[in-house]
C-alpha cells in the first residue's frame, strides 16, 4: 500500500532558494499514502529560526511515511547578495520513514509536479519517481545527477559537487530577474515537464544558456 505509520517527533532542515530569512513560515502537510499522494488535511506550521534558512517543526504520529512541505518567505537573493523584495513559495515532497532533516529548495520545487505525476499516473513508487524527476530537472543545464543525494539532502550553502550543482542551478533560474519575475520561468518549467520530463520550452533554455554565458564572460 506504500504506507506506513511513523512516529515523527520533528522535521528540520533549511529552506533555499537562496536562504530563506528569519520569520518565513514552513508548513509540513500530512499525505495518506504514497500511491495517492492525498493530503490528509493536518498539518504542522512552523517558521523559519534564523537568515541561514534553519527551521524546526514539532510534529506527531504520521498515517504514511509520506509528506509535503511548503515554504513561503523572503530569501537572500544569490546573484545580488540583498534581501528579496517579494515572498516566493517553494515545495518538496519527501519520505521521512527514515529520515527527519528534509532541505526545501529550488530543486525539490521543480521535481515536485513532475513527482506527483509519475505516481498518480504511471504508478511509480516515490522513490524512483524523485530520482528520476531530479535527474531531468537537472538534464536542463546538462548536469548529470545519476548519482547524486536526494534532492532534500542538498545544501546552497554546502561543500560537495552536488550541493555546487544546486547553486549553480539555482543562480542560472535566477539570473538577473527580480523575484517576482522568477515565478514565471519556475511555472512554466513545472509545466512543461510535469508529463514527459523534458524542458521543451527552447526559447526559455535559451534565455538561460544565453545569461550563464554573458555572466561568466564578464567575470561575474
Amino acid at each position: 500500500s506504500e504506507k506506513i505509520a511513523i512516529s515523527l517527533d520533528q522535521v528540520s532542515g533549511v529552506t533555499q532558494k537562496g536562504p530563506f530569512l528569519s520569520g518565513s513560515k514552513v508548513l509540513v502537510r500530512e499525505m495518506e499514502d504514497g500511491r495517492t499522494l492525498t493530503q490528509t488535511g493536518h498539518s504542522f506550521n512552523g517558521k523559519i529560526l534564523n537568515d541561514n534558512g534553519e527551521f524546526r517543526i514539532n510534529a506527531r504520529m504520521l498515517v504514511s511515511q509520506y509528506v509535503m512541505l511548503e515554504a513561503t518567505g523572503y530569501y537572500r537573493n544569490e546573484v545580488t547578495g540583498k534581501n528579496s523584495n517579494s515572498e516566493i513559495t517553494l515545495f518538496a515532497i519527501s519520505d521521512v520513514n527514515d529520515r527527519c532533516v528534509v532541505n526545501v529548495n529550488l530543486l525539490t520545487h521543480l521535481e515536485y509536479e513532475r513527482v506527483i505525476y509519475l505516481v498518480t499516473q504511471k504508478k511509480m513508487k516515490v522513490r524512483a519517481a524523485k530520482k528520476l524527476a531530479q535527474k531531468e530537472v537537472f538534464a536542463l543545464l546538462n548536469i548529470d545527477a545519476t548519482n547524486f543525494s536526494n534532492s532534500e539532502d542538498l545544501n546552497v550553502a554546502g561543500s560537495s559537487a552536488e550541493d555546487a550543482a544546486l547553486l549553480a542551478f539555482s543562480i542560472v533560474l535566477q539570473g538577473d530577474r527580480s523575484e517576482s519575475e522568477l515565478s514565471d520561468p519556475l511555472t512554466k518549467i513545472a509545466a512543461d515537464m510535469e508529463k514527459d520530463g523534458v524542458m521543451n520550452d527552447s526559447a526559455t533554455r535559451v534565455s538561460l544558456a544565453r545569461w550563464a554565458a554573458s555572466t561568466d564572460s564578464s567575470n561575474r
